[in-house]
């Protein structure tokens, strides 16, 4: 049995060149980009850029989940249960 390769789709890809990668020679001819969104997380090619955007992101989700949960009429316990089986296991 021959196997085949099969062949290189690129027009979906796209490159981030990293701290000091040269970007003036394109792998495949794949252009590179100075921010990307795989998975619905922002990537740029500054880490620190790229951990606040994802933390801001994360925080504001919890942060609204948080206030609609506070806004309903829960008992005290059901907050607290609240505040450990959701925020806690979201935060980690």
């Amino acid at each position: 049995m021959k196997l085949q390769q099969a062949p290189k789709s690129t027009y979906k890809s796209k490159a981030i060149a990293l701290v000091g990668w040269d970007t003036f020679f394109n792998t495949m001819d794949i252009s590179y980009h100075t921010e990307l969104k795989i998975l619905g997380f922002r990537f740029t090619n500054s880490v620190n850029t790229t951990t606040a955007y994802t933390w801001t992101a994360i925080t504001s989700r919890m942060r609204a989940t948080a206030q609609a949960m506070y806004n309903r009429d829960l008992s005290f316990d059901k907050r607290i249960r609240f505040t450990q089986e959701y925020l806690l296991v979201k935060k980690w």
